[in-house]
């Protein structure tokens, strides 16, 4: 290649890249950084990931009430925290889905038969929803729920 070429080429290259950059999505219309991470990020500490409080807010799982003494006892990886519904998923689905989506995780989580974990689900329930928001849920809360929903 010529000179001529090779420069003509870095030209189309760069183009390409600039197009390439101003056409990735973003989360944000700031400019803030999103909260995505590539595995790099320091483990912080364990909390809801979601608002609990907020009205709307479609909580799966509460945990129980500690003393102050409860909780210096526990371990930080070990704390229990709230499950909440992202709300972009939990604000589409009807009431008839929601109370589907908790039900889905107490089975799969096993708090109504002990031992047993795990649903069946049959036709026409609109299942297909529900159990996305309840895999993105769980992908989403814990890395050790991540093997139970692989």
């Amino acid at each position: 290649m010529t000179e001529n070429e090779y420069k003509e080429l870095d030209k189309m290259i760069n183009k390409l890249i600039i197009d390439l950059k101003s056409n990735i999505p973003t989360n944000c219309d700031s400019g803030d950084r999103t909260q995505q991470t590539l595995g790099l990020r320091k483990l912080a500490i364990k909390r809801s990931l979601r608002d609990h409080h907020q009205e709307i807010s479609l909580v799966l799982h509460t945990p129980l009430e500690l003393t102050e003494e409860q909780e210096l006892a526990i371990d930080e990886k070990d704390k229990l925290i709230h499950v909440v519904v992202d709300p972009l998923l939990g604000n589409v689905l009807k009431p008839h889905q929601r109370k589907g989506v908790q039900l889905m995780y107490d089975y799969v989580g096993g708090s109504k038969i002990e031992n047993n974990y795990g649903c069946i689900l049959i036709d026409e329930i609109d299942k297909t929803l529900k159990f996305i928001t309840l895999g993105w849920t769980l992908l989403k809360i814990n890395s050790s729920w991540k093997t139970n929903v692989q």
